[in-house]
């Protein structure tokens, strides 16, 4: 077993191998895979039997239409069994987001004992068919729980996670009062993320995405790194596009020094493989979790890592493509301040709890901002389809003139990626790269005093009225570089 101490929830308990424990609506829980044990303490003024009373109904709500409950009385307190129980989605509402399938039917042992004002409450959720070891290393955790005693407690504050663009709350988490904290939401790439910082005086905890996208098209390999929204090429001289988990580290070792001005170094990383999801139709998924260790000057930097990877070749010319997908959790502290820090970050980590309502609605803006990209694309490679051109030559038979055009589609994906467009100005026939994120479907004009740029501005607004009134001329558009708009 191993010791867990949360001193912002002011709870210490020991753990066997493969158990988590968080926090939620004033319940310590610990979980294994997808049974879920909930620990907390009842204010129980009318005695027992009342408290016991009012639990069953609140259970029995929560427990779906095929529960039965048996309770007996022990000279403890009481114990309650139910059989046919749905999954406790309320301990843990993010789940309902979770993409593998979850358990049907639970068990559940309800546990109540203590003394005459203030009752111990225990619920084992175990899933049909799990292991009698693990219910008996459930007991053992929770007979081992301890609270800690005022002085060994951290005051701590519920911060709300506003999100402007979605209009729900990314989720709620606690931290200590003297803490600064700030979440926002970003576009990571096409997907649609959220991202917080926590900043103390003895340390900083914050959730960082890194995404490694590389495509091969005609034997030209192009790579795109987008660091917490921020996509740029790989640069010259850092070396081969990433192939393997364990090249991560040098990676963020090198991100984290442009960020910081400070060599990093690395540690041995610790990689545990984990099932891969779906990686589509041409390649092969990899998923792994793991740890790492850096340290520049008197700072130590440890990182959490879950990454999801994919990759494969799409024909026989050898047009292949690859993508690494990273979530960190990134804790600074100073040299040997680690296990006085750890506590508390423990209890910030734990807390968390993000919104389902928002998740879905970030899914939604993913699947939305992916959609009309394809659509995009599709109309592209139609309207090629049919301008195709032929070219012949002595040796040869006719062959379609595959390079130029698969060098625009390499080009249309490296400017999607990057977060960049081409404009042209109608009268001059000038070419401009500019920034602008795919999804946004607004137009840039042009000064036609100045030749200043503007943009960008949403179409058929009143801002675009009075601009095309003042004379101002909207830049042509195009992702690929050609077929101006």
């Amino acid at each position: 077993m191993h010791v867990y101490r949360d001193a912002l929830h002011g709870y210490e308990i020991e753990l066997l191998p493969g158990w988590l424990t968080l926090v939620h609506h004033n319940l310590i829980l610990l979980r294994k895979a997808h049974m879920w044990v909930a620990v907390g303490a009842i204010q129980a003024p009318q005695g027992l039997a009342a408290a016991a009373s009012q639990l069953l109904t609140q259970l029995q709500n929560v427990s779906g239409p095929s529960a039965r409950f048996y309770q007996r009385s022990t000279p403890q307190g009481l114990t309650m069994v139910a059989d046919g129980v749905s999954y406790p989605f309320f301990l843990n509402p993010i789940e309902v987001m979770s993409q593998e399938p979850l358990p049907q039917q639970y068990r559940l042992i309800g546990e109540l004992f203590g003394g005459q004002t203030t009752l111990m409450l225990t619920l084992f959720y175990l899933p049909m068919g799990t292991p009698l070891s693990w219910l008996q290393e459930a007991r053992q955790s929770v007979a081992r729980l301890r609270f800690l005693p005022a002085d060994q407690r951290v005051p701590y504050q519920a911060v709300l996670l506003p999100d402007p663009y979605l209009g729900v709350p990314y989720g709620m988490l606690h931290v200590p009062i003297t803490a600064q904290i700030q979440g926002f939401p970003l576009r990571q790439g096409h997907k649609y993320c959220y991202r917080w910082e926590v900043k103390e005086r003895h340390f900083g905890l914050r959730l960082d995405f890194v995404d490694v996208q590389t495509q091969v098209v005609m034997g030209q390999s192009m790579t795109l790194i987008t660091y917490n929204g921020n996509s740029q090429p790989w640069p010259n001289g850092w070396g081969p596009p990433l192939q393997q988990p364990t090249q991560l580290g040098a990676l963020l070792a090198q991100l984290w020094q442009l960020e910081t001005g400070q060599s990093w170094q690395l540690g041995q990383p610790e990689i545990h493989p984990l099932p891969p999801l779906n990686a589509g139709p041409f390649g092969q998924g990899m998923a792994w979790q793991g740890t790492l260790q850096a340290s520049a000057g008197r700072w130590q930097r440890y990182v959490e890592m879950q990454c999801y990877g994919a990759g494969g070749v799409f024909d026989w010319l050898g047009n292949a493509y690859g993508q690494l997908n990273s979530q960190l959790k990134v804790l600074d502290v100073p040299q040997g301040d680690l296990a006085a820090v750890l506590p508390v970050v423990r209890g910030i980590l734990g807390s968390l709890q993000p919104s389902p309502e928002w998740a879905f609605r970030a899914h939604q803006e993913f699947v939305s901002t992916n959609r009309r990209i394809n659509q995009q694309l599709a109309a592209y490679l139609s309207q090629r389809r049919q301008a195709r051109t032929y070219t012949s030559s002595p040796s040869s038979s006719d062959t379609y003139a595959t390079e130029p055009f698969s060098s625009e589609i390499a080009r249309a994906w490296s400017n999607a990626l990057s977060d960049q467009t081409y404009l042209r100005d109608p009268e001059t026939g000038d070419v401009l790269r500019v920034y602008k994120k795919v999804w946004d479907e607004g137009r840039f004009w042009k000064d036609p005093t100045w030749g200043d740029l503007y943009g960008t501005v949403e179409r058929g607004s009143d801002l675009e009225r009075d601009l095309h009134q003042a004379g101002w001329q909207p830049m042509q558009e195009s992702i690929w570089g050609t077929d101006w708009q």
